[in-house]
């Protein structure tokens, strides 16, 4: 798997710029949901930390221009034109320092995570916006979202439902049999 970490802090080229716009639109396009988080009260050694949290997770960090984070969301979406409002909630949230979350393996494991750090570091951090299975969400919703199932325990659950039904239809399809060794059974006695 491939884990692309940016951290961009001084002037690049035109060139590395257009290539930074290209790897966010594929981020982008790829991540099963995407957190932009305002991380400018974290210290480095607590947004290393939040890093490397997150990346033991199957998450990709970016930290970019927000002009650059803005250009690479509108070619993810090819180019889509219009002020739809799902556009516009994650275009605002791009104000002062802005980090990307990208989920790559499970999205709800990696909101749980984040929300997990962000409470071990006393609310340092805010979460401003969030895309989950495309639609986008404000930073209040991505955090109702935290309450959601992970795929781990969602799997679970369908593996519990699966065991007991077919424990269930093991003893209904016994009991024919068990009700007629009944019968034969009493029936012997009753000759004796």
């Amino acid at each position: 798997m491939f884990y692309f970490v940016t951290i961009v802090a001084m002037p690049i080229s035109r060139a590395e710029k257009e290539t930074l716009v290209e790897n966010l639109a594929n981020l982008f396009g790829n991540s099963k949901s995407t957190i932009v988080v305002d991380f400018s009260s974290l210290n480095v050694s607590e947004v290393t930390d939040l890093r490397r949290s997150l990346k033991a997770t199957g998450c990709s960090i970016t930290v970019a221009r927000n002009k650059l984070i803005a250009l690479g969301y509108k070619r993810a979406l090819n180019g889509a034109n219009g002020a739809s409002p799902d556009k516009l909630v994650f275009l605002e949230a791009l104000r002062g320092s802005s980090m990307l979350v990208f989920a790559l393996e499970d999205p709800v494991k990696a909101i749980k995570e984040l929300y997990g750090l962000k409470q071990k570091l006393k609310d340092k951090f805010v979460v401003k916006a969030g895309i989950f299975e495309g639609k986008v969400y404000s930073g209040s919703e991505v955090e109702m979202l935290k309450n959601l199932p992970s795929k781990e325990e969602c799997l679970g659950s369908l593996l519990f439902i699966i065991q007991s039904a077919i424990g269930r239809l093991t003893a209904m399809l016994n009991e024919p049999a068990r009700s007629l060794v009944t019968l034969l059974d009493n029936y012997s006695k009753d000759k004796q």
